[in-house]
Order: structure tokens, then sequence, then C-alpha cells
């Protein structure tokens, strides 16, 4: 499939681009079900997903493969209504203890399922996301809780290696209130490295940022 407009809606590319006109527009909202298409025997709301979805891989299995291939020994997804389970055995979806809560209450979710002493958090979002940057990020947490690269100028929260034993410093925070990744990690060994990929650490979050 060759997509023009990378910000367009599969709907839209379907019609569009590939005029094929039996997918309906509807409400746009994903409600009606106007739009529906099968991709890979499930029905999909094609109003409410990127072409990039469809194009050989989604961006959960871009990142999947980018863990399998630096040697995790098991992968959770946090919440959601897709499960990935079938792409491999060492893959758990786990429902969110705190669903609606931030990024924080993932994270607290996921330490309280690991079995390992060390845990790779990332965002749902990172398209371009490799092993070796993956690597990279795991090779500096050392002595610390807690290590996340710098890229534009920021800490890269959701893109960490954390000790998993650091789950009751961030319950507590989470049970006094806090909610801020920033204000959760105050009472760890934090630190930060200059990332040597960091085109790897590029998150996408709007139809822009996608065509970029």
């Amino acid at each position: 499939m060759c997509i023009r407009d990378s910000h367009k809606t599969l709907l839209e590319v379907l019609r569009e681009d590939l005029h094929l006109t039996g997918t309906k527009h509807g409400c746009e909202l994903g409600e009606c079900g106007a739009c529906t298409v099968l991709i890979d025997g499930e029905p999909t709301l094609s109003c409410l997903i990127l072409p990039i979805e469809v194009q050989g891989k989604t961006i959960m299995e871009i990142i999947i493969d980018a863990l399998t291939e630096a040697g995790a020994s098991e992968i959770l997804i946090i919440g959601g209504s897709k499960s990935y389970e079938h792409l491999s055995t060492n893959i758990r979806n786990c429902d969110d203890l705190h669903p609606h809560e931030g990024p924080l209450g993932g994270l607290i979710t996921g330490l309280s399922n690991a079995r390992y002493s060390v845990a790779m958090v990332l965002a749902c979002d990172y398209l371009t996301v490799t092993a070796e940057a993956i690597l990279e990020c795991l090779s500096h947490l050392s002595s610390k809780d807690m290590i996340s690269p710098i890229f534009n100028g920021k800490e890269q929260f959701l893109f960490s290696a954390v000790q998993v034993n650091t789950l009751p410093v961030f319950e507590q925070e989470f049970n006094a209130g806090t909610r801020s990744m920033h204000d959760a990690i105050r009472g760890l060994k934090f630190g930060t490295y200059q990332a040597t990929f960091e085109e790897n650490l590029r998150s996408v979050n709007t139809p822009s940022e996608l065509n970029e």
C-alpha cells in the first residue's frame, strides 16, 4: 500500500487514495460502525486509526520487536483493549490497576506484575525505538534506582530503566496524591544520560509529528 499523506485516517486513504468506497463515512467518532474493516481478521474502525498502523506493523509491534531484540525476558502491556499475547509467549496483557491516573499508575501496575529485578519502561508512542536505544538506557542504570535519557532538554521518564524494588516508593507517592513522574522520583537515586540514539527517542503524539 502506498500512503501519500500519513496524517490521513485509514478510512480516508481507502476511499480517497485507493477508491475503495465500500467503506463508508459515518459518524467519524468510532460509534456507528459504518467504517469497519477487517484487519488480520479483526473488525477495526478505520476512522480511528492511521495508515502507519496497518503498513506492515503497528507501533506496538515495533516496540515489541525492539524489546525482543534487546533480550527482554518478559513484555508487559498495561491497559488497552487489544491483546498482543499471540505474538510471543513472553507477552502479558495486564489490566491497569489505576486507570485514568496517568503514567505513574501504569508504572505501578507494571512493577507490580514484573517477575524480574529490572524493568524497561516504554510509552506506546515511540515509533522509532530500537534495541540499541533500549540497551543503552539499561547500561546506564548501574547502582541507580532509575535512569532516563535527556532529549530536547527534558528527562524522558517514559523511556527509562528502573529497579523493580522501587515499587513501594512509587506506591507511597501515589497514595499521597502524587501523579507527576517528576515528583514521584524525589525519593529515588535517579540519574540521566545524554542519549546516543536521540532519533529513537521521538514520541508520536500528533498527526504532524507522525508526518515529520
